[in-house]
């Protein structure tokens, strides 16, 4: 070992002794309303040393099997750190996937540390960082279920930045999925990644994931991705990472103006304004009467059963013309008790995409539409399709999502 690494390798001795890790915090905050969701607690070494640098301290330390240590170091003054400064929001602490297969990884460290200085496991988001190669995700995912089980949530960082990222989606439940800068840098400019950027959002809806942003660095970045719907930010531009929380509060004015502009356009491309208010009967009503009520009017599709106000479940035409002979049936035998409902300012994309998730049984069955949490009408599949291709309409509606939809009925 040549000299200057013997120096500073006790330099990292040292650092871990005497603890001397300082902690920044960059905030992360909702793209709808500006509010902060949570801070990312981020290493440095002594200020003005050679291992103030993350990478050269981390590097440094999984070189000489000293990681498991020093991220426990981390941790440690992160948390005590937030203490005494976060007040409310959640606390992202970044893991190096390679320290849970450390020989001296002891299950439940991160615990003990919590409960010795009171902080809730509920607001602790454990974040992969993707500098370490994950090789067995079945163990891997053991280990995250461990911390799942206990109250932490689970981020994965710098996704899209390679391969190894996109495996890990791909086999582990997220909390978060954090997009990597390379993705997020004239994102503005540039088609392509937009296109990939729409894709994530999509995955991350389908798995009740939240996508994050990183790295947003000016103001035309931060218009694309409020445009396009992203969940949360982060970034240069919103605060850089520092020992005192703080952030640009004129950057959340600037974000709840520009989504009230929005809001004016999507009340304009929501389901309600497609909804007809169509046939309702009571849970009551007799079955003789559905049976009539669907022989007399050859196009209607389904009845809404209502209790009062309260929707009680759809009866289409099959189920209830099917072996109709049988005028004795009880209605729960022909009520489909949880057909898809949503709230009239529900996006006509939003709508689409809750459509194609349903079982092919159900693929065209009418979607009830509420407001004020009461029934307000219907809107069939074929309304939702003609809308769709409406002239007036379709550069307002995402064509991505009607694609979907219409491949999946022709299938």
């Amino acid at each position: 070992m040549e000299i200057k690494d013997k120096i500073l390798l006790e330099d990292l001795k040292k650092v871990i002794d005497n603890k001397s890790i300082r902690t920044l915090f960059q905030p992360i905050i909702d793209l709808k309303d500006g509010q902060i969701l949570g801070y990312e607690a981020l290493s440095r070494g002594p200020e003005g040393s050679e291992l103030e640098s993350p990478y050269k301290l981390f590097n440094l330390a999984r070189k000489h099997n000293m990681l498991f240590t020093l991220e426990q170091v981390c941790r440690e003054k992160a948390l005590l750190n937030s203490k005494t400064i976060i007040s409310g929001g959640k606390l992202f602490l970044n893991v190096d996937p390679g320290v849970i297969y450390d020989n001296n990884f002891k299950s439940g460290i991160t615990k003990e540390i919590i409960d010795n200085i009171h902080i809730s496991q509920e607001d602790i988001v454990i974040e992969l960082t993707e500098t370490t190669c994950i090789d067995d995700y079945n163990s891997f995912r053991l280990a995250l279920d461990h911390y799942k089980q206990q109250g932490y949530q689970i981020a994965i960082d710098d996704t899209g930045a390679g391969y190894s990222g996109l495996q890990s989606i791909v086999s582990i439940s997220y909390n978060y999925i954090k997009l990597d800068r390379s993705l997020i840098q004239d994102i503005d400019k540039e088609p392509i990644k937009q296109a990939l950027l729409e894709t994530f959002m999509r995955f991350s809806r389908k798995i009740n994931s939240k996508v994050i942003a990183e790295g947003i660095e000016t103001m035309a970045e931060l218009d694309t991705l409020l445009a396009m719907g992203v969940d949360y930010g982060q970034g240069y531009l919103i605060a850089r990472p520092q020992e005192k929380i703080g952030y640009n509060l004129e950057i959340v004015d600037y974000i709840l103006r520009k989504n009230k502009e929005k809001k004016g356009f999507v009340d304009q491309n929501t389901i309600g304004k497609v909804a007809k208010r169509n046939t309702t009967i009571d849970i009551s009503t007799d079955i003789n009467r559905i049976i009539d009520i669907f022989e007399e009017d050859r196009g209607l599709g389904s009845l809404v059963v209502l209790d009062n106000e309260s929707i009680v479940g759809l009866i289409t035409r099959n189920r209830a013309l099917y072996n109709n002979l049988d005028r004795n049936r009880d209605i729960f035998e022909i009520i489909k008790q949880n057909p898809l409902k949503v709230d009239y300012y529900t996006t006509i994309e939003e709508v689409i995409d809750k459509s194609m998730r349903r079982d092919l049984v159900d693929l065209y069955d009418c979607i009830i539409i509420t407001k004020d949490d009461n029934y307000f009408g219907t809107v069939s599949i074929k309304e939702l399709l003609k809308f769709c291709l409406n002239s007036d309409t379709r550069e307002k509606v995402d064509t991505s999502y009607f694609n979907e939809l219409f491949q999946r009925l022709v299938i």
